[in-house]
């Protein structure tokens, strides 16, 4: 059994995360001191506010094998479960580019969702992390290909 907390935040995801949250602050006082009609303002503020309290709320925050071999994402609400763990490692250099975002987040709050990679032996791969800069792949044993970013990452490169 190995655990860990999420990192905190990358440089990148920072980055991310302070423009957005910028961006959304700016749109929300737009929203409260235009002249549209109060409806609009009403949807607009709302948008705003889930959108960030979601992806808030979806970051990962700790991470777990599991004795019976079962990688647990827990979330500030929340959690996902991956059944029959073969094996975790540090991700080498350049192993994983997070190429197309399919669904997810791409960066507020964190980095998570499913994405794809071009290069053959990556493919599809689940993402749930917070510092770009220390990566974990966990494998499945049905091939499924799930990283993480523990903040004790050097401590999931030997499979347990």
């Amino acid at each position: 059994m190995i655990k860990g907390v999420a990192a905190k935040l990358g440089r990148g995801v920072l980055v991310v995360t302070v423009l957005i949250t910028g961006l959304f602050g700016g749109l929300l006082i737009a929203a409260l001191f235009s002249h549209t009609q109060i409806s609009l303002r009403l949807i607009g503020v709302s948008v705003i506010v889930l959108t960030l309290l979601a992806c808030f709320l979806g970051a990962p925050v700790a991470y777990e094998i599991t004795p019976d071999k079962a990688l647990l994402v827990k979330f500030r609400v929340g959690r996902r479960i991956f059944f029959h763990v073969k094996e975790y490692h540090l991700a080498r250099e350049g192993e994983i580019l997070f190429g197309l975002r399919l669904w997810g987040n791409g960066g507020l709050f964190a980095v998570t969702g499913l994405r794809w990679n071009r290069a053959p032996e990556k493919g599809f791969f689940w993402a749930y992390v917070t510092d770009l800069t220390k990566l974990v792949v966990v494998e499945l044993e049905n091939g499924k290909k799930i990283v993480i970013s523990p903040e004790n990452a050097e401590q999931w490169s030997v499979p347990g």
